[in-house]
């Protein structure tokens, strides 16, 4: 009898503890919807947000996959020294690397709206 009154005891303060942090939860969303007009998580909610341009895989031997470059104008594989190695003005689904030597390398995404994004990428 002991025994299921404590199971019922743990089990009453789990759905108090659950229904209190869901109350808060939604006191937070509705203060930062007062505050911000309802655009603070738009970012977490919206899957239909266009991502950051990527790439797979890393480290990678000699083709390197692009993705997501819907927004790309350009893209650069640079040294880590700051040296333009590759240069491509009109995004590609993928780069071939292979003539490069083992190392690190940085890959710039240069997009529509001003942004750059910059990567590294290790060359096996």
């Amino acid at each position: 009898m002991q025994r299921f009154l404590l199971v019922k005891k743990y089990f009453i303060l789990f759905v108090f503890l659950l229904l209190i942090s869901n109350i808060n939860l939604k006191a937070e969303v509705s203060l930062c919807s007062f505050i911000c007009n309802s655009e603070c998580f738009t970012d977490q909610l919206d899957p239909f947000k266009k991502k950051d341009p990527s790439f797979y895989p890393n480290p990678v031997r000699s083709i390197v996959n692009l993705t997501n470059q819907e927004n790309v104008t350009r893209i650069r594989v640079m040294s880590l020294t700051g040296k333009t190695l590759i240069d491509i003005k009109t995004p590609k689904k993928n780069i071939n690397l292979s003539f490069l030597p083992k190392g690190m390398y940085l890959i710039n995404f240069d997009l529509n709206d001003g942004k750059h994004i910059a990567r590294k990428l290790v060359k096996k």
